[in-house]
């Protein structure tokens, strides 16, 4: 059985805005990262990757408005847009040659992963982390929290 709409043109324009405006609203928050977690990474001490520091598996990423963390089995790292580096936030005892929480750490293949999934640079330049897409005209431009 057929059934006939008459639709005038602005409500035609006006449901076509609204199914644009829920696809956007969709996708504004996801990113993927499936290529930057259950992956094992190499940390190193230095930013030439010679001095290695550990290796370990990064299981989970969560965004948060001002860095991202990196969470492994037994340790945790933070990540700022604005740096080459990730943090060793795991707490531990200083013994020795271990170096304390908050230890820089460097990896030249795995820091620019993070960056071009996570980061964009706002209008002064800065590099920020990237909250989300938002549609101007027929543009998505990236949106930042700076």
């Amino acid at each position: 059985m057929k059934k006939i709409i008459r639709l005038t043109e602005s409500d035609l324009v006006k449901l076509v805005k609204r199914v644009i405006k829920e696809q956007n609203d969709d996708d504004w928050y996801k990113f993927d990262t499936s290529h930057l977690i259950n992956q094992q990474v190499r940390w190193y001490r230095d930013e030439a990757n010679t001095q290695e520091y550990s290796t370990d598996i990064i299981l989970k990423l969560a965004m948060l408005p001002n860095k991202v963390v990196l969470e492994s089995r037994y340790k945790k790292y933070s990540f700022n847009c604005g740096n080459n580096f990730v943090l060793d936030m795991t707490p531990t005892v200083y013994i020795g040659n271990t170096p304390p929480p908050n230890t820089k750490l460097y990896n030249k293949k795995y820091i620019p992963e993070l960056q071009k999934s996570f980061c964009t640079t706002n209008s002064g330049g800065k590099s920020v982390i990237n909250i989300g897409r938002y549609s101007q005209t027929n543009q998505n431009t990236p949106m930042n929290i700076a």
